[in-house]
Formats: C-alpha cells, sequence, structure tokens
C-alpha cells in the first residue's frame, strides 16, 4: 500500500521555492505549473487530506542552451516519505520494456529515404488519458 508522502513533498517545495527565487525563475516556473493545471496535467490538492494522498514531488531543470524551453519540470515519482516504504513507481506497473521495439523502429527507419519525425507535446502527460479509460469497480456484484 502506498503511504501518504505529504509532510516531505511540503519539504521538498519550501526548498524549491526558496531556490526559485532566489534564482529569479518563481513567475516562470508557477506560469507552468499554472498551464498543466489549465491543461489537466496536474490538480490541485484537496483542502482536507484524508491521508490517503500521495503528492508528487517536483523540481525544475535549467537548460540556458536549450532552443525552447531553457527551465521544464521534473517529477519525481521515485521519491519516498521514508526509506523503508514504497514509492509511487514501486507501486505502479512498469509495463513491457519499449527499448527494444524503439530499436527496431530506427533500424527499418534506415530503408527508406525519408523519415518523418515528431515531438510530443511536453512528454506526453494529458488529461486525455485518463478519461479514455473508465476506472475499474473496486467491487463486482455476485448475480
Amino acid at each position: 500500500m502506498l503511504p501518504t508522502n505529504e509532510a516531505g513533498s511540503k519539504t521538498r517545495l519550501e526548498q524549491q521555492i526558496r531556490k526559485l527565487e532566489q534564482n529569479g525563475q518563481y513567475e516562470e516556473y508557477d506560469s507552468i505549473i499554472q498551464q498543466q493545471l489549465k491543461e489537466g496535467v496536474v490538480e490541485p490538492t484537496p483542502d482536507i487530506a484524508t491521508g490517503k494522498e500521495f503528492y508528487i514531488p517536483h523540481k525544475r531543470v535549467t537548460r540556458e542552451n536549450a532552443g525552447s524551453t531553457k527551465l521544464r519540470i521534473v517529477y519525481d515519482a521515485s521519491a519516498r516519505e521514508k526509506e523503508n516504504q514504497p514509492s509511487l513507481n514501486d507501486c505502479l506497473n512498469p509495463g513491457p520494456p519499449l527499448q527494444n521495439r524503439l530499436w527496431d523502429i530506427l533500424v527499418k527507419s534506415r530503408f527508406y529515404p525519408v523519415l518523418l519525425t515528431g515531438d510530443l507535446k511536453k512528454a506526453f502527460p494529458h488529461k486525455e488519458r485518463r478519461q479514455r479509460f473508465p476506472p475499474l469497480p473496486l467491487e463486482t456484484s455476485k448475480q
């Protein structure tokens, strides 16, 4: 079972805010969070915690030499509240490895004279993904 990590996440958030203010990046960081909130990538915390929440800590990554996105937000789903407790990543099914499939695609693409590539918007977190698959019922009724 995934324990709540409210205390550790609040501490990391306070440290992050201090660093952002010192570097003059707070407004830019906040605008990214607000945009993600509007797009449904993140959601506000509940007013009253039930103890079942898991807060994903986040941090800034700055690349001065980047052409388009100099500041981006990275979410840390491997964070643990305590050393002996699981992280969110530990509790999720990782699925099959995709590296072999990617390698096959790259090798096969060399046989064509033209190759088109694309960039997934902000590493593909999207609200539609959650809406496409409804949650499974926790209990099934016996008939």
